[in-house]
């Protein structure tokens, strides 16, 4: 029996007028475990910037000059041959860019990623639906919003809807200048609901890693990580 993916360990970075992010990888990690990098940045042009990095699938890279933010998304299941520190490009382009690195056991190897939905661009003030996409539980689904403006102090980004946890949220920048995102999990997907501070947009999407791991009827372990549980554990970091 497949378990729900576990997030056991994270980390943080958020620089401000940079083209990179440093993104490291938890000393824990082993070669049943995957990472996934979570980054958004102020970026105002027509596309996105985010590079492509090697070894790692780039499988969001959302956002447009309307909503003056980009986000991406990265993911791998861990070979043994990466370095501790992961440089993570924003093209040529200097802005204030954050980003999370999560270490997960239980996901499905050697296809960690179950399903990703639709980005969507929304203005205005108020609160945001994130659609829910077709992944029933043991998948790990998560949600993720970056919205144009750093401005005060977490928690800017409420959390609403059956199931769905808080993870944490960061912010940089002022309110006319910078981005705050905020991600949120649940074992299974459905509609999450994302407070919004203030009148400006957001990009905001739902993906959901596939469940792995367990114990074979051999008592080993299966590829893709241990015999954790999944508990949400949230995490706010200012």
């Amino acid at each position: 029996m497949a378990l729900t993916p576990v997030i056991i360990d994270s980390s943080t970075e958020k620089v401000t007028s940079t083209d990179h992010l440093n993104l490291t990888l938890s000393p824990t990690r082993t070669t049943q475990h995957v990472s996934l990098f979570m980054v958004a940045s102020d970026d105002t042009g027509a596309f996105s910037p985010w590079s492509d990095l090697a070894g790692w699938d780039k499988f969001i890279n959302a956002g447009d000059g309307q909503s003056d933010v980009k986000i991406a998304v990265y993911l791998k299941a861990l070979d043994g041959s990466e370095a501790d520190t992961i440089r993570v490009d924003h093209g040529s382009n200097t802005d204030d860019l954050l980003g999370w690195s999560f270490l997960l056991e239980n996901v499905d190897l050697p296809t960690p990623l179950f399903l990703r939905g639709t980005e969507a661009i929304v203005g205005g003030a108020g609160d945001r639906t994130v659609a829910a996409i077709d992944a029933d539980a043991p998948n790990l689904a998560f949600t993720f919003l970056a919205h144009d403006g750093g401005s005060g102090v977490p928690p800017r980004h409420s959390i609403a809807g059956a199931g769905w946890t808080k993870f944490g949220e960061q912010t940089i920048g002022s309110s006319g200048n910078g981005v705050s995102a905020v991600v949120a999990t649940r074992n299974g997907s459905t509609d999450c609901t994302v407070g919004v501070p203030a009148d400006d947009f957001t990009v905001q999407i739902q993906f959901a890693l596939r469940a792995g791991g367990g114990v074979g009827i051999d008592g080993s372990l299966k590829a893709g990580g241990g015999s954790r549980v999944y508990v949400p554990f949230p995490q706010t970091v200012f």
